[in-house]
C-alpha cells in the first residue's frame, strides 16, 4: 500500500473516532438536558409543595425517578430533636422502614455525617475492600448495594436534614450524576425552607388570630360582667361565652354557706350533653373532703391545672363504674379548674375543659382562663359590695327613723309636761310628778346623745381610755345597783354569783362599769315580768370572765353574727317591743377591744334567752397601786378631806366669769353658780367677758366653745395671753355642746383645764367647780 494510501487510512480512523465522540457527546448532552429538564420540573412540583409532611416523599420521589437509585430516602431532623426522621423513602421495604426510621445525629453513618458535616459522604464498595462503615446501624448500606450517596440538605447554617441515594451496580452514580444529585438535594432544601417559613407565617397568622379571639373574649366577658350587679345571671352568661372558644365544656361553681357546692352554670354547644352534666351533678355530687377537683380547688385555692389528662387519671378518681363509663365516653382531654375569690376568701370555682375537640390547652389559654376568672371574682365582689351597701344603707335609714323617734319621744313628754306646767293647769300634787317626768326623760336624751357620740369617737379611732388599776368586782358591783331600780320597776329578778376575787384588771373603771351597765340593761329589757338576769364573775388562766345571762326572747342564730354591729337591730321595724338605737352592744364591743379583751354573744334561739360572755386580761400588779370603781371615781374630794356634798354652799365666796351666748342657758348657769354661794357675772360674748377681766377678776372661768363673732378656744388664748396679774393664769372650764374627742383636745390645747359636755347635771358641775376652786 503506498504511503498516501496508509496516511488516508489513519486519517479516515482518527476521523472516525472523532465523530463518534461527538456523536457519543451529543448523545450524553442530550441525557444530561433531559435529565436536567425533568431535573428541572422536579424542582418545579417540589416548589409547589405547601405541606411539610409532604416534603420528604416529594424529594425521594423526584430523585428516585431522576437518578434512578435502587432506594431513595430523605431524613429530616426535628427542631431541638436528637435524631434524623425518615420522611420518605422509595425501595425500602416495610421491615426496613420500620426498624431504621430514625438514626440519630451521632451515628457512625454516612447519613449522620452528611448530616453533621454538611458535606456529600460516598460510599462505593469495590473501593472499600468489603468494609461496610456501619452496617445494620445504617439500615441503607447493606451487602445488595454497591454505591452510596448522602447529601445534607442544608441552607447556610440551617440543617434540615439528609437525601440518601443507593445503588445495587458498581458504577453507581458518575459526575453527571452527583450534580443532579446535589441539584435535587438543594432544591429539596429550599421545598423545606420555603414551607417552614409557610407553616411559620401560618402558626403567627393562627396565634394573632388566637390572640384577636381572646381579646374578644375577654372583651365580651367584661361587657357581660358590667351589664349588671345580679352575678348569677352573669356569671352563667360568661360560662356561655367561654363555649367554644376557649373550651369544649365550661362551668361555675359557688361555695354555699353551708359548706356545699352549688353549679352557677355550665355550657357546651350540645344541649344533650349539657342536661346529662347537670343531672351527673346531682346524681353524684362532689365530696367536699376530695383531695382533687373542684372541692380541693374551692376548699384550699390552689388552681388545678392538667394539660393532657394522663392515662388512669379518671381511674383513680371515680371509682364508680357507672360514672367512670361516662366520663370516658365524654372524652376529657385538658382540664383547667380556677379559685374564684374575693376578699381574699375562695367562693367558687371556674371549670374549663377539652373534648371532642381534641384540642390540649396551652399556657395562652391559661392565662386567659385566669384573667376570665379575675374579672368573674371582681364581679363577685361588685355584686357583693353593692348589696352590702344598700343594706348599709337600708340599716342608715332604720337608724335615722329610730334616733328621730327615740329622740322625740322624750321630748314629746318633756314639752308636754312642760306646757301644762307653764300653763298652771296642774294641781300641786301633780307637780313634783312633772318635773320627775321631765327630769327622767331628759336624762334618756342625755344618754341617747352620749351613744351617739361614742359610736363617732368609736368610729373615727378617738374613743380614749383613762387606765388605771381596776377592781372588777367593785365594778359590777356599781354596774348591779345602778340597774336594780329599772329590774325592779320590770319585776325582773338580779342575780349575782362572785365565787373568788380573779384580781385587778388595767382599764377605765367608768368604761368597764358602761359595759356591764349596757349588757344588764339589755337583759333586764329583754326579758319577761317575773324572769330573771344573772351576772357572773369568775377567772380563767390570766383572764377575767363576766357573764350576763336572761331567760327571755333570745335571738335568732342567724342574727348573732350581727348583733355587735352598728345600725343593726334583730327588730328595727315600727311594730317593735322594745326601743333604742341598738348602738348599746356595738359600743361595748369598742370598749372591751379597747380594754384587750372579747365579747361574745350566744342565743339558742327565739324564747331561749340569751347569754353575754365578757373577758379581759388580768393586770400585772404593783404594790403601790389602788384599784379603781366607778364610786371613787365620782366622789370628788376638796383638798381638806370632806366631800363636796357634805358643804352647804360649796361656792360661796367664789367670782365666776360665765360667758354664754344663749341667754337660757346663761341664765340657768348664773342662778345655778348663785344658789350654791358663788358671785357670778354673766356676759353673752368672748369680747364682753374679755373686757369685763380687769374689774372683776374672777377666781374661775366658765365658757361656751360655740359662740358667734369669737369662740371660746380665741378667747381663752387671749385670756392666756394676759400676764398672771391680770388674770392670765384663771382657771378656766369648756361648758359646751361641742363633746367629740377632738373638741376636747382643741379645748384642753387651747389653755382650759377642763372640758364638761352638755347638758351636765348641775350638782357634778358644782363640784366639778368646787374641785378646781379648792385646787387654786
Amino acid at each position: 500500500m503506498r504511503r498516501s494510501e496508509r496516511v488516508d487510512e489513519v486519517d479516515g480512523g482518527r476521523h472516525g473516532k472523532r465523530v463518534a465522540e461527538r456523536r457519543r457527546g451529543r448523545t450524553e448532552a442530550a441525557a444530561y438536558g433531559a435529565r436536567m429538564a425533568a431535573l428541572q420540573e422536579a424542582t418545579a412540583r417540589l416548589a409547589a409543595v405547601i405541606d411539610p409532611d409532604e416534603v420528604g416523599p416529594a424529594l425521594a420521589r423526584e430523585a428516585w425517578y431522576a437518578m434512578e437509585p435502587a432506594i431513595a430516602a430523605v431524613y429530616i431532623v426535628e427542631e431541638g430533636g436528637s435524631t434524623l426522621r425518615m420522611a420518605g423513602a422509595l425501595g425500602v421495604d416495610e421491615e426496613a422502614a420500620r426498624r431504621f426510621a430514625d438514626v440519630p445525629l451521632d451515628s457512625d453513618t454516612p447519613v449522620g455525617e452528611a448530616f453533621r458535616t454538611g458535606a456529600a459522604v460516598t460510599y462505593k464498595r469495590s473501593e472499600s475492600a468489603g468494609r461496610s462503615p456501619a452496617g445494620e446501624a445504617d439500615g441503607l448500606l447493606t451487602s445488595e448495594f454497591e454505591t452510596f450517596l448522602a447529601l445534607p440538605l442544608r441552607m447556610d447554617d440551617r440543617a434540615h436534614g439528609v437525601l440518601a441515594l443507593a445503588w445495587d451496580r458498581p458504577e453507581g452514580f458518575d459526575e453527571v450524576t452527583s450534580e443532579l444529585a446535589r441539584l435535587a438535594a438543594q432544591a429539596g432544601t429550599m421545598a423545606l425552607e420555603r414551607v417552614q417559613l409557610f407553616a411559620s407565617e401560618r402558626a403567627a397568622r393562627a396565634r394573632a388570630e388566637a390572640a384577636r379571639e381572646r381579646l374578644s373574649v375577654l372583651a365580651r366577658v367584661g361587657e357581660v360582667l358590667a351589664g349588671s350587679l345580679d352575678y348569677h345571671k352573669t356569671i352563667a352568661s360568661v360560662v356561655e361565652l367561654c363555649v367554644p372558644r376557649l373550651a369544649d365544656w365550661a362551668a361555675v361553681d359557688m361555695l354555699n354557706e353551708d359548706g356545699t357546692l352549688s353549679r352557677l352554670g355550665v355550657a357546651h354547644t350540645d344541649p344533650v350533653r349539657v342536661a346529662l352534666a347537670r343531672e351527673l351533678w346531682h346524681r353524684y355530687p362532689p365530696r367536699m373532703d376530695s383531695p382533687y377537683g373542684i372541692p380541693a380547688v374551692v376548699r384550699t385555692g390552689v388552681p388545678e391545672i392538667v394539660l393532657e389528662i394522663p392515662p388512669g387519671m379518671l381511674e383513680e378518681r371515680l371509682p364508680d363504674p357507672e360514672l367512670l363509663a361516662l366520663y370516658r365516653w365524654l372524652g376529657y382531654r385538658s382540664s383547667i379548674c380556677l379559685p374564684l375569690r374575693v376578699r381574699g376568701r375562695t367562693v367558687g370555682a371556674l371549670s374549663l375543659l377539652t373534648a371532642e375537640s381534641d384540642r390540649r390547652f396551652g399556657p395562652e389559654d391559661v392565662n386567659l382562663a385566669h384573667e376570665v376568672a379575675r374579672r368573674a371574682s371582681l364581679a363577685i365582689e361588685r355584686a357583693h359590695s353593692f348589696r352590702e351597701a344598700q343594706e348599709l344603707s337600708r340599716h342608715k335609714d332604720e337608724f335615722m327613723a329610730t334616733i328621730s323617734h327615740e329622740l322625740r319621744t322624750p321630748l314629746n313628754a318633756i314639752v308636754g309636761w312642760t306646757r301644762m306646767l307653764l300653763g298652771g293647769r296642774l294641781p300641786p300634787d301633780r307637780q313634783r310628778h312633772a318635773l320627775e317626768v321631765i327630769a327622767r326623760n331628759a336624762d334618756l336624751q342625755t344618754q341617747l346623745i352620749s351613744d351617739l357620740l361614742d359610736v363617732s369617737r368609736a368610729i373615727s379611732g378617738k374613743l380614749r381610755l383613762q387606765v388605771g388599776v381596776v377592781d372588777v368586782r367593785g365594778v359590777l358591783t356599781a354596774a348591779l345597783e345602778s340597774v336594780r331600780p329599772f329590774a325592779l320597776g320590770r319585776d325582773v329578778e338580779l342575780s349575782e354569783e362572785f365565787s373568788e376575787d380573779p384580781g385587778p384588771v388595767a382599764g377605765d373603771a367608768g368604761r368597764l362599769q358602761q359595759v356591764v351597765w349596757n349588757l344588764l340593761t339589755n337583759a333586764i329589757k329583754f326579758s319577761p315580768a317575773g324572769g330573771k338576769v344573772s351576772m357572773s364573775l369568775r377567772s380563767a388562766e390570766g383572764w377575767v370572765e363576766v357573764e350576763v345571762r336572761d331567760w327571755g326572747e333570745g335571738m335568732q342564730p342567724e342574727f348573732l353574727p350581727f348583733v355587735f354591729e352598728q345600725f343593726r337591730q334583730a327588730d328595727a321595724s315600727r311594730a317593735r317591743r322594745h326601743g333604742g338605737l341598738g348602738l348599746g352592744l356595738a359600743i361595748c364591743r369598742t370598749l372591751v377591744e379597747l380594754h384587750g379583751g372579747t365579747v361574745a354573744a350566744h342565743s339558742e334561739g327565739l324564747g331561749k334567752g340569751s347569754t353575754f360572755t365578757v373577758r379581759l386580761p388580768l393586770a400585772t400588779v404593783r404594790p403601790d397601786d389602788r384599784p379603781r370603781t366607778p364610786a371613787l371615781q365620782e366622789r370628788p374630794e376638796t383638798a381638806d378631806g370632806p366631800t363636796v356634798e357634805s358643804t352647804a354652799s360649796p361656792l360661796l365666796g367664789a367670782r365666776l366669769l360665765v360667758v354664754e351666748d344663749e341667754p337660757d342657758a346663761r341664765e340657768l348657769l348664773a342662778t345655778l353658780l348663785e344658789q350654791n354661794g358663788a358671785t357670778v357675772h354673766a356676759v353673752g360674748s368672748a369680747r364682753e367677758a374679755f373686757e369685763a377681766m380687769p374689774a372683776f377678776v374672777p377666781m374661775l372661768i366658765v365658757s361656751d366653745l360655740g359662740m358667734p363673732e369669737e369662740d371660746g378656744l380665741s378667747f381663752i388664748r387671749r385670756v392666756r395671753a394676759l400676764p398672771p396679774e391680770q388674770g392670765g393664769g384663771t382657771p378656766a372650764l369648756a361648758l359646751t355642746a361641742f363633746a367629740r374627742e377632738q373638741e376636747r383636745g382643741a379645748a384642753l390645747a387651747a389653755g382650759f383645764q377642763a372640758h364638761v359636755s352638755k347638758p351636765v347635771d348641775p350638782e357634778m358641775l358644782v363640784a366639778e367647780l368646787a374641785r378646781w376652786l379648792a385646787d387654786a
